[in-house]
């Protein structure tokens, strides 16, 4: 079993860390909001090196914000670095058959994994996505593929996928709509065909 670097509070100094941690992450929040996605990477940042500082790389509060990290860079386009930053989560997070250390809550892990499948859109592997977010299905432990939906986990038969290109999955058409057009729309129209078409074959 992998051993983790934990790091426990110790002091006011520590605790003073661990709440400018929180706020640093509250103000990324903010700022992504806000559109300002370089201000929220800038600020997720140094959340991030906060944490390691306080709990290791390998903790539980670090996946937490290396994940918000990842997904900002994402939506900033920044993939490189997307993929960096939620690997770092999903060390922590995904299950130990994936190389994880599983542990944390379950639904992080399942969120995790869709941003992952979503960089891997990002990146033109349609098939890649599909085969990340199916790797939750038998436990019931797979996300929307809409990051606002309200958070809880799916079996696969609870979910229904993209027509166009069977690699994505959504909880109800609602949640498939508001992908669609800010995220989905784009990436499907270019490589969407050609996914379908290597899953009929």
């Amino acid at each position: 079993m992998a051993h983790m670097n934990v790091y426990t509070l110790d002091g006011a100094t520590d605790g003073a860390c661990a709440m400018q941690a929180l706020d640093l992450s509250a103000q990324a929040s903010q700022a992504d909001q806000s559109g300002n996605i370089g201000q929220a990477i800038q600020l997720q940042n140094r959340c991030v090196e906060l944490k390691i500082q306080l709990f290791g790389e390998r903790s539980v509060q670090a996946a937490l914000s290396f994940n918000e990290l990842g997904g900002f860079y994402l939506r900033s386009n920044g993939l490189q670095a997307a993929q960096r930053a939620l690997q770092k989560a999903l060390k922590v997070r995904d299950y130990r058959s994936a190389g994880g250390l599983e542990i944390g809550p379950r639904f992080d892990a399942a969120v995790s994994r869709e941003y992952y499948a979503q960089l891997k859109e990002a990146q033109g592997h349609f098939i890649g996505a599909r085969k990340f977010r199916k790797r939750g299905q038998d436990r019931g432990e797979m996300a929307c593929g809409n990051n606002n939906c309200p958070g809880q986990m799916f079996f696969i038969n609870q979910l229904h996928r993209c027509g166009s290109c069977w690699c994505v999955f959504y909880c109800s058409e609602a949640c498939q709509r508001a992908d669609w057009t800010p995220r989905h729309k784009a990436l499907c129209q270019q490589h969407g065909a050609a996914a379908k078409a290597a899953l009929e074959a």
